[in-house]
């Protein structure tokens, strides 16, 4: 993967995102240094070995066996027609050398272990022997194929003689229509006496009309399906000496015809016999295909003595080397921006001058291109990734001790030393924030070559963009026309996990004005099958949470950010409203989804004009700020900016009114509408409360209740205050004093910390 690419966080690529820490009592950057530099050991090993063995002689790597599926799967799709061919011609020995080859080649394939074809595994072989069988099926194939070629040139004129032969392909003459033998359009020529065929190749002789004639007499109707060109032969006598032919139609039934063949002794072919010239083009079009045949043969076989060879890099093979390659860069700057905080010096260096020796190895080694092999030496090639990742494994150790020793608070006075067990300097909301922001994706586009890990499926072109204005990392991806892409990995989905999505877009003023954008995850089911938001295996009808249908043409930069937690019991229950899937109110992927992928639709559907996408990431949340905190699970976190109620007489019965207000909270301010309770008891003290999911304030439904643990019966309940109403006929009540909203919500006192300290 490049910077571009998705990644896990402090995470090893052969590990499962963290979700409980081993020590609850360490700093969580901490733990994540200890599990990153307890796997790392095991991720070089797997990489290497995957590097050695695309360098040994003798293995068959896994992206090797892609070129030897495909090959061995062309072999067996055209085995059927090639042994028809054989049989038509009577090429008995022939065949069986080609098919016997072939036989022994599955054999052979079908024993190697792990599986050939397992493209899990690297699969030892003997390079002789893998040589051998390939080579001895194409072999038998090309003597099979020149075979079928030269009976092709000797069976024009099997079992009859040729006559006469008029060829008029490629455009044709029309036939007359609405007339007779006499008004046909005439052919004569010379012929030795008795039985032979008249042939004519026709397009569109659909019956009723079409006929043919000899010297004076017809001889047959041309009928057939309609729109299609095929010969038609009629048995005929002929007559020693001058012979005529006629083709008309009687009826208004136009077509056209392109040639004539008349053949003594038997039918022949003749398609074979139209000229002399068309006989040979049927036998040449035998040998080319023998020739290319042959050609591809040489090419295969060279593919596969490449694939065996040792110090031969391989285009496939190649791929895992690019991708161990990204993987590297991708995680650079993460480490060493944690080996900079930590002061380490030495062995950040020697890792990145490690990384600095293979990429300058890798580019003399043409590691980018992937349309040719590279010879390499195995020796070097393996010693520049080892330093990579020896070193890698020295500075992860490093950070684990220090991070180790700062995590043992005996150790650490000073300014170092943690406020109540809380991360240094962070408040005991924001160190809740630090342990439940797991960031699962993240795509900021930094890599000019973004365009590798997204499939586009539409057309349009994308352009990396790299001016200012963007928020997340150093380039952006600009979608011009109607590009429709996903991500290509597939990011395991625990329906168990509430799922924060976000992006930051610019729609252009410039293009059409109607266009507009649909964003979300791509839903995969548990084989990696495509799974859309009813089931289907389709890109189409997606998850669109982001947004579906969304116009912000000319809007500047816009952020988009959806909540996703489970699976539906069906098809996906989702809003494509922009900020409609709030964390009040989660989306739900289908049913059978398991994993996810980013996917957008941009300046659809077909139009022209250009997007940016800054970015593209997805978090799992646990707890982000208050808005993310259930109401009742947060204490007193929230106060009305003025009080909100009032009571009145509604003449037989009592009346609440409850005034549009402000409520601060520590993210920010929330209004809420104004709104009244009637049909309530006189001189009764009631809690006025409203749910709100989410933290949205606006419009919401008042409730009162005379019972006070009312007030925690849901999730998301907001206390507004505490009121008594008046008496039948009195006049308006208002809350007793400020203090009736902690009252209502059963807290006698507040207590307040201060900074200040006790005196020694």
């Amino acid at each position: 993967m490049g910077t571009n690419a998705a990644r896990l966080m402090f995470v090893p690529k052969s590990r499962t995102p963290y979700t409980d820490y081993e020590d609850p009592a360490l700093d969580p950057e901490v733990q994540q240094a200890i599990d990153k530099a307890e796997a790392a050991q095991a991720d070089a090993d797997a990489a290497l070995a995957d590097l050695d063995n695309i360098a040994a002689d003798g293995v068959l790597h896994q992206n090797e066996k892609l070129i030897v599926i495909r090959e061995y799967a062309q072999l067996q799709a055209e085995q059927v027609g090639i042994e028809a061919q054989a049989d038509g011609a009577g090429l008995v020995i022939e065949k069986g050398n080609y098919s016997g080859n072939l036989a022994a080649l599955t054999s052979y394939l079908g024993g190697l272990s792990p599986i050939w074809n397992d493209t899990a595994a690297s699969t030892s072989i003997s390079r002789t022997i893998w040589n051998a069988n390939w080579e001895a099926v194409y072999s038998a194939r090309q003597v099979l194929l020149n075979a079928i070629a030269q009976q092709a040139r000797e069976a024009g004129m099997v079992g009859a003689t040729l006559q006469f032969q008029w060829d008029g392909r490629p455009t044709g003459l029309l036939w007359p229509t609405n007339t007779n033998y006499a008004g046909g359009t005439k052919y004569s020529f010379n012929a030795t006496a008795g039985q032979g065929f008249i042939h004519v190749l026709a397009y569109d002789a659909e019956g009723g009309g079409p006929r043919v004639g000899l010297n004076g007499v017809q001889v047959g109707i041309m009928s057939g399906p309609n729109d299609s060109t095929q010969w038609y032969s009629f048995p005929v006598t002929l007559q020693a000496g001058a012979n005529e032919i006629s083709i008309w139609a009687n009826a208004a039934d136009g077509g056209s015809y392109g040639g004539i063949v008349v053949t003594l002794g038997g039918s022949g072919d003749p398609e074979a016999l139209l000229g002399v010239s068309a006989a040979d083009a049927k036998a040449q079009a035998a040998a080319n295909a023998a020739a290319e045949a042959k050609t591809d043969a040489a090419a295969a076989l060279l593919d596969f003595s490449n694939i065996a060879a040792d110090g031969k890099l391989h285009p496939t093979e190649k791929l895992t080397a690019v991708r161990e390659y990204n993987q590297i860069l991708a995680e650079q700057g993460d480490i060493e921006g944690q080996a900079n905080s930590y002061g380490i010096t030495t062995e950040k260096t020697n890792y990145s001058g490690a990384i600095t020796a293979l990429s300058s190895y890798l580019s003399g080694a043409g590691l980018g291109n992937t349309s040719t092999v590279t010879s390499i030496d195995r020796t070097t090639w393996k010693a520049k990734w080892q330093a990579v990742y020896s070193t890698r494994q020295k500075v992860l150790i490093k950070i684990d001790q220090i991070a180790g020793a700062r995590a043992d608070w005996e150790e650490i006075y000073g300014t170092n030393k943690p406020e109540e067990g809380a991360t240094v300097g962070a408040t005991v909301q924001e160190r809740a924030q630090i342990r439940s922001m797991r960031n699962t994706f993240l795509e900021d586009f930094s890599d000019s070559n973004y365009s590798q890990y997204w499939t586009n499926f539409s057309g349009g072109y994308q352009n990396f963009y790299t001016s200012g204005y963007l928020t997340v990392g150093g380039g952006a991806a600009r979608l011009t026309n109607h590009v429709s892409m996903y991500h290509a990995e597939k990011i395991p989905f625990d329906p168990s996990k509430l799922y924060r999505i976000e992006t930051r877009v610019y729609m252009y003023a410039a293009g059409d004005a109607d266009r507009t954008m649909y964003a979300g995850l791509a839903g995969y089911d548990n084989t990696g099958t495509a799974c859309n938001a009813t089931g289907a295996d389709t890109m189409s009808s997606q998850h669109y949470v982001l947004a579906a249908g969304l116009n912000i043409v000319g809007q500047n930069w816009q952020k988009l950010v959806a909540y996703v937690k489970g699976n539906a019991s069906g098809n996906a229950e989702y809003s494509g409203v922009r900020g409609a899937n709030h964390i009040g109110n989660p989306a739900k992927l289908q049913n059978k989804v398991r994993f996810i992928a980013p996917i957008f639709y941009c300046n659809y559907p077909a139009k022209t004009g250009d997007t940016l996408i800054d970015y593209i990431k997805i978090d799992v949340v646990e707890v982000q700020d208050q808005r993310n905190l259930p109401m009742i699970q947060s204490g007193i976190a929230s106060l009305p900016t003025s009080s909100a109620l009032s009571g009145s007489d509604d003449g037989s019965t009592a009346k609440i009114t409850i005034a549009a207000h402000s409520v601060q909270f520590g993210f920010g301010i929330v209004n809420y509408n104004s709104g009244s309770i009637t049909g309530l008891s006189f001189s009764t003290k009631y809690y006025v409360y409203c749910d709100d999911p989410g933290t949205q304030g606006g419009a919401v439904t008042y409730y009162a209740t005379t019972n006070i643990y009312q007030l925690a019966a849901s999730t998301w309940r907001r206390g507004i205050g505490t009121i008594t109403t008046p008496s039948n006929g009195g006049g308006t009540t208002v809350p007793r004093d400020p203090g009736a909203l902690l009252q209502a919500l059963g807290c006698a006192k507040v207590y307040l910390r201060t900074t200040a300290k006790a005196e020694t």
